[in-house]
């Protein structure tokens, strides 16, 4: 069977209600799109998360006149996708395919939850186009297929090695322009993924099992390529979002120098997925800030050396500390992410991740909950220790749907509570806001003196805070926020 015309489709994911908007369109579907209009086989996207409804995907469906729907799933919410294929499959009876993290990760369990008839694991580009260039299911690697009552696992397909033979996304089939302004990304740009895999194994971590542990890279002059042609169309902002940016110092200080011959001088770049820290140092910051760089994030994950240990991190704090002081000094804004209750952590260890976060003039801390997401190390490790408990499938339906409640640990160990963790994280987001605060208090108090101090004292306070927070997840109160942010230049997760 041959599809001629595909219909992406990304779920939405924001609360009910609220207008919570993507900052950038999605990279995987924008692949999977300019790989298949290479081919020539056409497709159209629509990124519910723009805020389409059930009525309008029916709607663009009776327009289109699909032959295959492609969803792309996600684990936190995946019950929202579930919900709109079983509405397609009572009205149109339409082929399913999906794909993404939670698909490669749950692979044939998904058939038992969601109506699909194809699924895709890993890389998808593909196995997408031999599905819809009519090849024969049972030789497609990386496919899985329902045929009558039975679910077939093909073999795995091997990962691209050479990531410049597939086209870079031009987003055509996107609607470009209604992605949200995001100062926590400078503004409105264009996401650039310029490696696929991971090399380590931090056991928190899904990347080795969604995308591989190999690590695949872009060559400079391909990147180059995809950023010139946004640089000619207006773009000035790019953020690179690879799981391990500068995984290869030569290769970034490679493009930088391609960035400083093409004489693009007024760029503004970003990694907000994270660095590691022993991957840096004062030379490779140095060009990265002498290029446009000027947000970079680091995943800390703790404070203690044994626990970046055990988690697998295979880093240490006085490196961590180096490479953020460095940074620092380069003038850099910074973001630092940290886990809350890793395997043997106890409450008196984590204060110290407390203190790390408060340290240093960075712009914004975010600390989360350790979440064992299923097949990552810590899953295992959890079940293996009896820790999941009796009441962990509903927290995980809790977490895919819009009941879910951050402050509720995932698990619990003798040595650090349920309650315990719950006190930690309150003791985190107060951290969270003191750091944000400070970040305001410098940018304003150097811009307007005692009055930029007072105002940031007046935003800040605790009531009018988390009013704000609350305004920001609305669409007319987010563009007017963004825009007072974007007018006084206050770059970073002020809120």
């Amino acid at each position: 069977m041959r599809f001629k015309k595909v219909l992406f489709v990304i779920p939405w994911q924001g609360k009910p209600g609220l207008g919570e908007m993507p900052d950038y369109p999605h990279t995987g579907v924008g692949y999977l799109s300019a790989y298949l209009l290479k081919n020539n086989v056409d497709n159209e996207v629509l990124d519910m998360r723009l805020g389409y409804s059930i009525d309008d995907l029916l709607e663009r469906i009776e327009i289109y006149k699909p032959d295959l729907i492609g969803f792309n799933v996600m684990t936190y919410r995946v019950n929202v996708a579930y919900d709109y294929m079983k509405i397609i499959k009572e009205k149109y009876s339409l082929p399913i395919i999906v794909g993404g993290p939670h698909a490669t990760t749950y692979r044939k369990e998904l058939f038992k939850e969601g109506p699909m008839d194809y699924l895709i694991k890993f890389e998808g580009e593909r196995t997408l186009l031999e599905l819809c260039k009519g090849k024969d299911e049972t030789t497609i690697d990386g496919l899985i297929y329902k045929k009558e009552n039975n679910v077939i696992e093909n073999p795995d397909r091997p990962f691209i090695s050479d990531l410049d033979s597939i086209p870079f996304p031009q987003y055509e089939k996107f609607e470009i322009d209604k992605y949200a302004y995001s100062y926590s990304y400078g503004g409105k740009g264009i996401p650039i993924v310029s490696s696929r895999g991971c090399p380590y194994k931090c056991n928190f971590c899904s990347v080795k099992d969604v995308i591989g542990s190999k690590f695949r890279v872009r060559s400079e002059k391909s990147i180059m390529k995809e950023m010139k042609y946004w640089y000619a169309r207006g773009t000035r902002n790019f953020f690179f979002v690879d799981d391990n940016f500068t995984m290869w110092k030569e290769r970034i200080l490679s493009l930088c120098q391609l960035i400083k011959e093409e004489g693009m001088n007024d760029l503004t770049l970003s990694v907000p997925q994270g660095v590691r820290a022993d991957k840096l140092d004062y030379e490779l910051l140095k060009r990265m800030r002498d290029s446009g760089f000027w947000f970079l994030s680091f995943g800390v994950e703790s404070a203690k050396n044994r626990i970046l240990e055990e988690i697998g991190k295979h880093e240490t704090v006085q490196q961590i500390e180096r490479a953020i002081g460095l940074a620092v000094d380069l003038g850099y804004e910074i973001g630092l992410f940290f886990i809350i209750g890793h395997p043997s952590e106890t409450p008196i260890e984590f204060d110290d991740s407390l203190r790390l976060a408060a340290r240093y003039p960075v712009s914004a801390v975010f600390f989360y909950h350790a979440i064992p997401y299923p097949k990552t190390e810590l899953y295992y490790w959890a079940q293996k220790n009896n820790l999941l408990g009796s009441d962990f499938d509903r927290k995980m339906v809790d977490f895919n749907s819009h009941n879910y409640k951050h402050n509720q640990p995932f698990f619990e160990t003798p040595h650090f509570t349920a309650k315990q963790r719950k006190e930690a994280y309150e003791k985190a987001k107060k951290v969270e806001r003191f750091v944000k605060k400070k970040s305001m208090e410098r940018k304003l108090k150097s811009k307007y003196g005692l009055f930029g101090q007072i105002l940031t004292n007046i935003m800040y306070n605790g009531f009018l805070y988390r009013k704000i927070q609350k305004l920001y997840y609305f669409k007319v109160s987010r563009k007017i926020i963004d825009f007072i942010i974007n007018k006084f230049n206050l770059k970073i997760h002020q809120f």
